[in-house]
């Protein structure tokens, strides 16, 4: 195997490694493939519109004796918008639409063409290359392929000539001197092009000719041969038909060329995509790094409003208590009432203002769940990991915010109501029924109690979670009598108040009631709070799912990209190999 061949070979044994192409890249190889198969050589005939290049195939066909086709036209418009291909000999003759010729779908034909051939016919008027030279040039010097691929495997296959030579401003019968000198300049403007732009060595030409001399044979359908006659000593084609036989007898070396310039187009276009994908993947990353920040900050917030609901509620309990401290034995009845209404009133408004905060903290989450879904896109390039990230919606973008709904966005002014209705909420039983549940598993063990917990709860996590509830709502059932329970000690406090102690004692007495009540307080606030906390946690749960789904999904993205990153590396080590040939043959 040559050097060219075994390149050709890693480049393609690479490119089929990585999983999201690997179907597009075993297409390509398909076509080459079938190209290879063949053992007539490919030329493509290639340049501007107006060079001259469908006369110049009419007469090499006529040359050949192959009939002209009838969609080969002679026109100073553009005629050629597909690719089409005739044999003649041992060559296969292809003539293609040319290289920016100003439309999409006309340049992709030429691309395609270009990226499978032998051998190219590069065509130009007596002007040279007027415009498009960058084009040109960039072809010759292999960037059209890959811009690692070596200037040779390009120039070393093209035949370049410059048509049309009749019309160049001198007559050649009338002035052989004057023709050989302006054939002499048009090389040498040819040749100084060509090395102003890098490229030296071998290209074969320009051959200078005039497939037409003075357009005599034009648009006829079938010309004879012998119309071509009046300019055989001096039109070039002799020179051409001997350019274009040796082909055949190079075909091994130009057939390996011919799939390294294949390999390397199918590289570049791939790597094309990928950078591209690349560059997506990371605008996506950047999304749900401001995405998990979001959501870190949504779960701070929360934190700050827990936080200002215990000392909110604080303060309020302790106003109501103020009352009772000033309480004298002449209103002892008064300030009583005052302490009860006060404690209820500050529960029940510190109770509607929380959850007022809350409902709106869980709406912009809502929000920002339906405006900004956690989605990664790769339906460019699909995924090119061992396994897919889960994308599906977590349980709470399912149902929203139906549960909390059922309590937060109706919560009343008690709070042991809104958080029975949590509860219900919750676990879609009421906590008398969790609790009545919760007694029939008492002395069941093994598989008794397993099979009791799937009856009544349908799942282990479910009845540990009415559990909980259970027990709360044990603790929450101090704020139902926490009037009564007020007013009792008032009571008491009242009687002390009325003995004839003396003054003393009754401080003693009513410092130590105070301390009590001060005791429940707490207690009463520890409870509201913790019960509150429930709920938030409730919130608090989807919001740190976020957050990691985001950082999960950002961690995905990263991977993959890693992946296309050693992919590429891999691929630019192996193309290396051609240029070091480009820059061997450019020293």
């Amino acid at each position: 195997m040559s050097e060219t061949s075994h390149i050709t070979e890693s480049l393609w044994a690479h490119l089929a490694t990585f999983p999201a192409t690997r179907e597009a890249v075993l297409e390509h190889l398909n076509r080459w493939n079938a190209f290879a198969a063949t053992d007539v050589l490919r030329v493509i005939i290639f340049g501007v519109y107006d060079a001259g290049k469908s006369s110049l195939l009419k007469r090499l066909l006529v040359e050949a004796g192959v009939p002209v086709p009838s969609w080969l036209t002679v026109s100073a418009r553009r005629e050629t918008f597909e690719a089409l291909e005739i044999e003649a000999g041992n060559l296969i003759f292809v003539d293609s639409p040319g290289l920016k010729g100003g439309n999409d779908r006309h340049d992709d034909i030429s691309r395609k063409a270009l990226q499978l051939a032998d051998a190219y016919l590069w065509v130009m008027p007596p002007q040279l290359v007027t415009s498009g030279q960058a084009e040109i040039l960039g072809f010759l010097k292999g960037d059209f392929f890959h811009c690692k691929l070596p200037h040779e495997a390009v120039v070393g296959a093209t035949i370049a000539v410059i048509g049309r030579m009749d019309e160049a401003g001198v007559d050649p019968p009338d002035s052989p001197e004057g023709y050989r000198s302006i054939v002499a300049t048009k090389t040498a403007e040819f040749e100084a092009m060509l090395r102003k732009a890098g490229i030296e060595g071998g290209l074969v030409g320009p051959l200078c000719v005039a497939a037409d001399p003075y357009q005599s044979v034009g648009n006829l359908p079938d010309p004879e041969l012998g119309l071509y006659d009046p300019g055989r000593e001096w039109d070039g084609i002799d020179a051409l038909q001997t350019a274009l036989g040796r082909l055949g007898g190079d075909f091994l070396r130009l057939r390996a060329w011919a799939g390294l310039r294949f390999v390397a187009a199918v590289a570049k276009e791939l790597a094309g995509e990928l950078a591209e994908h690349r560059s997506a993947m990371d605008l996506q990353a950047e999304r749900f790094v401001r995405e998990e920040e979001r959501y870190r900050l949504f779960r701070k917030r929360l934190s700050v409003l827990i936080a200002q609901a215990e000392k909110d509620l604080q303060r309020r309990v302790e106003e109501a208590l103020l009352s009772i401290t000033r309480i004298g034995s002449e209103d002892t009845g008064k300030a009583i009432d005052r302490l009860e209404k006060a404690m209820k009133q500050g529960i029940d408004q510190w109770s509607a203002f929380s959850v007022a905060e809350l409902t709106g903290l869980a709406q912009e989450f809502e929000l920002e769940l339906h405006e900004h879904p956690l989605e990664i896109d790769l339906s460019a390039i699909g995924d090119v990991s061992d396994g897919r990230i889960g994308t599906s919606p977590s349980m709470w973008q399912k149902d929203g915010l139906n549960k909390l709904r059922s309590c937060v966005f109706g919560f009343g002014p008690v709070l042991k109501e809104s958080f029975h209705a949590y509860v219900g909420a919750s676990i879609g039983m009421s906590v008398k029924t969790a609790s009545d549940r919760l007694q029939k598993l008492e002395g069941l063990e093994g598989d008794a109690l397993t099979a009791a917990i799937k009856k009544l709860f349908r799942t282990t996590e479910r009845m540990e979670e009415a559990s909980k509830y259970v027990r709360w709502s044990e603790l929450a059932a101090v704020l139902g009598p926490i009037a009564a329970q007020l007013a009792g000690l008032g009571m008491d406090l009242v009687a002390d108040l009325m003995t004839a102690q003396e003054a003393a004692e009754r401080k003693r007495r009513r410092d130590e009631l105070i301390g009590e009540l001060a005791e429940l307080s707490a207690k009463i606030v520890d409870q509201a709070n913790s019960i509150f906390k429930v709920i938030c946690d409730d919130l608090d749960a989807p919001l740190t799912e976020q957050m990691e789904l985001a950082l999960c999904k950002r961690m995905h993205l990263l991977e993959q990209r890693k992946k296309i990153d050693l992919f590429l590396i891999e691929l630019n080590n192996r193309l290396d190999q051609m240029s070091a040939r480009r820059k061997t043959a450019g020293a």
